[in-house]
């Protein structure tokens, strides 16, 4: 570990024991944020995390492919698809990155949202048309 890594790894230790002498409640820091802060860099400081973001919960959960906005993306033509009376099998075999049982998931995911976008939408251009646009 080169030198710099190291003294910011005290400066973080030493942070963390500022903290837990604070006196509440005459503290400007909530006892709850503090605990919140110590826990997490102690939890960084002894290994127990990879990162200072997943010590505070910030790096996003496992086990969830791909990213939102294209899964979100893939249920919107899921939806076109559907609606234009396409079968399950049938958008499967257009989509052959993912199984059936994949696409059912990601679109009941964002089934919601997608039905709500497209109903925004047509209203959108229902709209447009009758100003003439």
């Amino acid at each position: 570990m080169d030198e710099e890594k190291t003294k910011t790894l005290e400066k973080l230790a030493g942070f963390v024991d500022e903290l837990k002498k604070q006196t509440f409640p005459t503290s400007t820091i909530s006892a709850d944020l503090a605990e919140f802060v110590s826990s997490a860099i102690e939890k960084y400081l002894e290994g127990k995390t990879k990162s200072l973001d997943a010590a505070f919960g910030l790096t996003p959960k496992r086990g969830v492919p791909g990213f939102p906005r294209r899964r979100k993306d893939l249920a919107m033509e899921i939806l076109k698809m559907r609606l234009c009376g396409n079968s399950w099998t049938e958008i499967s075999n257009k989509f052959l990155t993912h199984d059936e049982r994949q696409l059912r998931r990601i679109y009941g995911e964002f089934r919601e949202q997608v039905i709500a976008q497209e109903l925004t939408d047509r209203l959108d251009n229902h709209d447009k048309k009758d100003k003439g646009g």
